[in-house]
């Protein structure tokens, strides 16, 4: 999990300034926000001492003024930087895509599917933009907010505190194999993408095939295959996650039940203030509030890391020769050999060969459907490439 956010990190460059006073400031939000405990702590004391005045209503009222509004205050100014820099991480990363894209020689587009590049540039990227804010915050805000309030308690009772802390650290050990789990079918997911990609650019770039070919039955069954293959691997990502999902919330119920139980009987046996003993019962099922939530997200963790790996992949892909020197080819002539071409089952150029010396116009001539488009789109597309 801390190679995750590590990396994530790395990935935001300079926009992780704005990730880290977006962290800083839910970090304030969640004392902020602690502060409750000791406006309800000063009316629970007040009741349980029978020494209610409006002195000790307004301060119970002071304290949460205090927590309420640096509460609002801070929870904006974090949510103001997280998104901020998540949506400029990927504006910068979308920019970066594109210059790169200027400088990738043709034959990378021939190897690498350029729905793989599209589904990059569009669906990766907004899920990015989409996850990133939800996941990183929510993730890290929770695991920090449980952390807080579980050292809290030990102002009460230390025993209680271990309670809480221990509920946290079941928790992460769960955590950490939903984490594996999510790893291994993180790429499933980001293939399901790509493949469904290809097959949506497929179906409107062989538009006019398909009408020329009368194949619209043959292409919308290969769209829809694709659609189904999509869903069929969401739902295996989603069946796959729940068992892990559904024991973290049962370690932090029993976990909550326990801190409950145990403060009952340490004021029983007289070694746990009434008050305490209160405010503990009434927190209980409070502390792991942001951690239970934040539960589902922490399996599109490794989602958002094996993102950043598609990315960094096109960021690192060749680069044509932009600083060398003009080069002048011996010949301009335009040659095929042996070249064959099929849509699906249907052939339309079978072992053509054929030289168009330079300086010399040809035209090619031939009925609707005989191949004449693909062939010149095929010269025009593959003029660079040695096999």
């Amino acid at each position: 999990m801390i190679h995750s956010f590590r990396k994530f990190f790395e990935f935001a460059g300079r926009q992780s300034r704005n990730w880290y006073l977006g962290l800083f400031y839910e970090i304030i939000r969640c004392i902020l926000e602690a502060l409750q405990f000791a406006a309800l702590l000063v009316v629970l004391d007040g009741l349980v001492h029978d020494n209610i005045t409006a002195q000790t209503a307004l301060l119970a009222f002071g304290i949460m003024l205090v927590s309420v509004i640096g509460t609002a205050i801070f929870w904006y100014l974090a949510h103001g930087k997280e998104g901020e820099g998540s949506y400029r991480m990927c504006e910068d990363k979308r920019i970066q895509i594109g210059n790169r894209m200027k400088y990738m020689p043709m034959g990378y587009f021939n190897s690498h599917s350029l729905g793989n590049l599209t589904s990059v540039s569009t669906a990766t990227m907004s899920d990015l933009e989409s996850m990133s804010f939800a996941v990183i915050v929510r993730t890290l805000v929770g695991v920090i907010h449980a952390s807080i309030f579980s050292v809290a308690m030990s102002y009460f009772s230390w025993k209680i505190s271990l309670i809480f802390l221990t509920g946290v650290i079941l928790f992460m050990v769960i955590n950490t194999m939903l984490l594996r789990c999510s790893k291994r079918l993180s790429p499933i997911r980001l293939d399901a993408q790509t493949e469904f990609m290809d097959a949506v650019l497929e179906y409107i770039q062989g538009m006019s095939v398909v009408r020329a070919f009368h194949m619209a039955k043959q292409s919308n069954t290969t769209l829809e295959k694709s659609i189904d293959e999509t869903k069929r691997k969401n739902q295996l990502i989603e069946r796959q996650r729940i068992p892990y999902i559904a024991a973290e919330q049962v370690v932090l119920r029993i976990a909550s039940a326990a801190a409950a139980f145990c403060s009952i009987a340490l004021f029983i046996n007289g070694t746990l203030e009434l008050t305490y003993c209160l405010i503990i019962l009434v927190s209980a099922f409070m502390v792991y509030s942001q951690l239970e939530s934040a539960g589902e997200m922490f399996f599109m963790l490794s989602m958002i890391d094996a993102s950043i790996d598609r990315v960094e992949e096109i960021n690192q892909s060749p680069q044509i020769d932009i600083d060398g020197k003009e080069q002048t080819p011996d010949r301009l002539d335009i040659e095929m050999q042996d070249v064959s071409f099929s849509y699906g089952d249907k052939k339309v150029i079978d072992h053509v060969s054929l030289t168009i010396p330079q300086g010399t116009t040809t035209a090619i001539v031939g009925p609707s459907g005989s191949g004449k488009t693909t062939l010149v789109n095929l010269i025009a597309r593959f003029w660079d490439v040695d096999s």
